[in-house]
């Protein structure tokens, strides 16, 4: 932090809306081939910012607007994360000891991090899981670790024993990850509160019964917050005395990499065998299909 604050920012106030600082910590009972024995990812705004892989051994920048930061930063970032693979793999063996469990693969995966709301409170997270399932979860208000499932127990158990993981964790959520947040937002810039619309496609897929499915895909936008509408109008024609409107409005809370919007029109082949072939007034049902394509 004290790295941090030695550089010379312009100040320029950062935009206003959510933003989140979050870590993702995985460690591996047996690496394996082209595996790490630990992992560390930080993102801000869900855009990661520094790695840690334990066969490098090098805490490294994964956003441009990191390198500013001095090599002395980088340096303690390293130092901590090679405590953390120390901590966490006597973690990974201690739980598998647990679910009696004394080789194979397994891992356990540490999740912590903090975030600004747009009306200016605050929020933060600490969990750790165990072969990818919850394990336990940090209560900041009571200070107790929140057992997912029984056999956590134990390990809850054990951490309890030492009030001190808990206050440590909290002093650092509610204090220095949101001072660390904003400053990584005055580094970041521009290059976080960017705004890259959706490119669109559409892909029609026909099932054995006859039913079409097309399926509109939005890709690389950012950030993840979107809504998509989807509207399918039919071709004008005498016979035709109502539009159809198919409207889908949705946000996106996942990972910003595509959403989906799914319509789905069902043929009956045994019993309007000549109907799916030509609508009534000559109209081909492809074209409805078209009309989709080029509306979505």
């Amino acid at each position: 932090m004290a790295e941090l604050a030695d550089l010379k920012l312009e100040n320029k106030p950062w935009p206003g809306g959510t933003h989140s600082l979050h870590y993702h910590y995985l460690a591996l009972s047996e690496p394996g081939p082209g595996l790490p024995q630990f992992l560390a990812i930080g993102y801000v705004d869900n855009q990661p910012f520094i790695h840690y892989d334990s066969r490098v051994d090098r805490a490294k920048p994964q956003a441009p607007w990191m390198a500013t930061v001095g090599a002395q930063y980088w340096e303690t970032e390293t130092q901590k994360q090679r405590a953390w693979a120390k901590v966490q793999q006597v973690e990974t063996w201690t739980v598998m000891g647990y679910h009696n469990q004394s080789s194979g693969m397994h891992s356990t995966q540490r999740m912590f991090g903090c975030e600004i709301r747009e009306d200016g409170s605050t929020s933060s997270f600490w969990q750790f899981g165990f072969d990818g399932q919850d394990h336990l979860s940090l209560d900041l208000e009571t200070l107790s670790w929140v057992s997912a499932k029984p056999a956590a127990m134990r390990t809850k158990s054990w951490w309890e024993m030492e009030r001190c993981y808990a206050e440590y964790d909290k002093a650092y959520l509610e204090g220095l990850c949101l001072i660390s947040l904003c400053r990584y937002l005055e580094l970041g810039g521009q290059s976080l509160t960017r705004k890259e619309p959706p490119t669109v496609q559409v892909t029609r897929h026909t099932a054995q019964d006859g039913g079409i499915t097309l399926k509109c895909w939005a890709q690389g936008f950012y950030p993840r917050d979107i809504s998509l509408s989807w509207w399918l109008e039919a071709p004008s024609h005498p016979w035709i005395t109502s539009a159809l409107l198919i409207s889908t409005i949705f946000t996106i809370t996942f990972l910003p990499v595509a959403g989906v919007l799914i319509f789905i029109q069902q043929y009956s082949q045994a019993r309007n065998q000549e109907s799916c072939q030509k609508a009534p007034g000559g109209e081909d049902p492809a074209v409805r299909v078209e009309a989709a394509q080029l509306l979505c």
